[in-house]
């Protein structure tokens, strides 16, 4: 078949026309659309990155934050990490054939802050606040126990102690997981004091 040649009539050059020109103004309509859509597409990314980054950021400062903070209970003598030990040993208060029964801080990042601790020998109270930070009594010098136990998790037991000679120290201790009670339960062995 060969190619026959277009007849154009008036009718219709004009509906070509017309419909040329819809087309010519529908079209940068459209590739505006396109392009607005586009744009916002690539900020809500941007936003969605941003968000996701600053998610995972915090993440891991939580993750490195818990591993730095001591635990909120008190360690049995055994569980103690040993960056702990070796500042209690600096601080030089423990000796080298005492052994620590429980151990708790109060301290948020630096156990100096706060850390209380029963041996076989000693009630030791430490805390860089305090004008004299160490405070060490031998067990045989309590003359009398005090405790206000606080079974709540965001308040500590209170424990007053004296000693043979008058003194009287007060320190918290944490009631998780029931040690308070073991804590305070070796100084009253001593005593012979339930």
């Amino acid at each position: 078949m060969a190619n026959k040649p277009v007849e154009l009539t008036a009718c219709s050059l004009r509906v070509y026309r017309k419909s040329r020109a819809d087309a010519s103004s529908i079209r940068p309509q459209f590739i505006s659309t396109l392009g607005q859509r586009e744009s916002k597409m690539k900020t809500l990314k941007i936003f969605g990155i941003s968000l996701g980054s600053i998610a995972v950021v915090g993440l891991i400062g939580l993750v490195i934050l818990g591993s730095l903070v001591p635990e909120t209970y008190v360690y049995l003598g055994r569980q103690i990490p040993k960056k702990y030990l070796s500042e209690i040993r600096s601080l030089g208060l423990l000796a080298e054939d005492e052994k620590i029964k429980y151990f708790y801080t109060d301290a948020f990042l630096d156990i100096k802050e706060g850390m209380y601790f029963v041996t076989d020998q000693n009630l030791v109270l430490y805390s860089s606040a305090w004008e004299v930070p160490e405070t060490m009594i031998p067990l045989e010098q309590i003359a009398s126990i005090e405790v206000q136990y606080d079974d709540s998790f965001f308040e500590d037991t209170s424990v007053f102690v004296t000693t043979q000679s008058g003194m009287e120290v007060s320190f918290p201790v944490s009631s998780e997981k029931g040690r308070d009670r073991k804590f305070i339960g070796v100084i009253q062995e001593e005593l012979n004091v339930e």
